[in-house]
């Protein structure tokens, strides 16, 4: 038997990477190059004539249409990106924190916003503008 109430849906939260924001920006636009950055290690014998092979670190410049930004130093290439592309999105003021709200509370910070747009303090507003 089916009951008439809908089905219990959890609420799936989904948060985008700071590389697949960049990409819902700017799709092709974007350009990643990730270079191999050699560290030579120091080691404690000044006469020690073998270079030793430090870790092998990745940056990453991103080429965006109105500016390029490099990251820092990371072990990996993906790493890399996703630090170049969380600059590119600092630079561009866009926040990547990922809100912890719980559904009542997305839906009482909607109502609030909504209730304010509809108070008297915007309606009288916009008739003082209009009247103008």
């Amino acid at each position: 038997m089916e009951t008439g109430g809908l089905p219990a849906v959890a609420a799936k939260k989904t948060s985008l990477t700071p590389k697949a924001i960049i990409y819902q920006m700017f799709a092709d636009k974007a350009c990643y190059k990730v270079d191999e950055v050699q560290q030579s290690t120091e080691n404690g014998c000044p006469g020690f004539a073998i270079p030793q092979k430090g870790p092998c670190l990745y940056c990453c410049s991103l080429h965006l249409p109105e500016f390029s930004v490099m990251s820092a130093p990371c072990r990996k290439k993906k790493e890399a990106e996703q630090s170049a592309a969380k600059e590119a999105l600092e630079k561009l003021g866009i926040h990547s924190t990922e809100s912890n709200l719980t559904v009542k509370e997305a839906w009482d910070d909607l109502i609030s916003r909504l209730s304010y747009f509809f108070s008297n303090e915007i309606i009288l507003g916009s008739i003082v503008y209009l009247a103008m």
